[in-house]
């Protein structure tokens, strides 16, 4: 059901506030057996919660639910976290790399079908060139499929050090003044 509001109610009482005032009553007496006083307010907190810096009070950074990443624990998942950017990094050049390479693979290609109709064959330079032209691309695709498994390799492996990351560090909350005293190297 849905609470009907009565603005009479809050007027009501503003007039007796002001009656009990006038007469030299208490308020909490004009208000009648109902009204109580104040219940007294609870002391301050002088410890720190569990998720609160002991010495500071500061409250953690960060969304997940978990117990407090101690300062080594954060020092571990920062130092975690820029090896896996560095990787990341470094695979993205690889790959970058990779595509470059296949992209001569395949004009190589392109220009050997190209010339191999017009090549003169009574011509044993020009068959010579053609030949080292094919040698070439031949070195490049052994290249490429012998970098390909060690690539593939170096992805997974990255991608099960992000999945642990994720686990451990990724959802987990953290003081900021560790993060802080941890980059200025404390």
């Amino acid at each position: 059901m849905k609470r009907i509001h009565f603005p009479v109610r809050g007027r009501l009482l503003a007039l007796v506030a002001a009656l009990a005032s006038a007469t030299g009553l208490p308020p909490a007496l004009a208000a009648g057996p109902a009204a109580s006083p104040p219940a007294a307010k609870p002391p301050a907190r002088t410890t720190a919660t569990p998720s609160t810096n002991a010495k500071t009070g500061e409250a953690p950074v960060g969304k997940g639910s978990g117990p407090v990443m101690s300062r080594d624990e954060l020092r571990r998942c920062m130092t975690e976290d820029a090896r896996l950017k560095k990787e990341t990094a470094d695979i993205l050049e690889t790959q970058k790399s990779m595509q470059q390479n296949r992209s001569e693979i395949d004009r190589l290609g392109a220009e050997i079908e190209a010339e191999k109709a017009t090549v003169d064959r009574s011509s044993q330079a020009a068959v010579d060139a053609f030949n080292e032209k094919s040698r070439s691309r031949g070195k490049l695709i052994e290249d490429y499929k012998a970098a390909a498994p060690l690539f593939n390799e170096r992805v997974d492996k990255l991608a099960a050090g992000q999945q642990g990351y994720a686990k451990d560090c990724g959802d987990r909350k953290y003081l900021e003044s560790d993060y802080d005293d941890i980059k200025a190297g404390k």
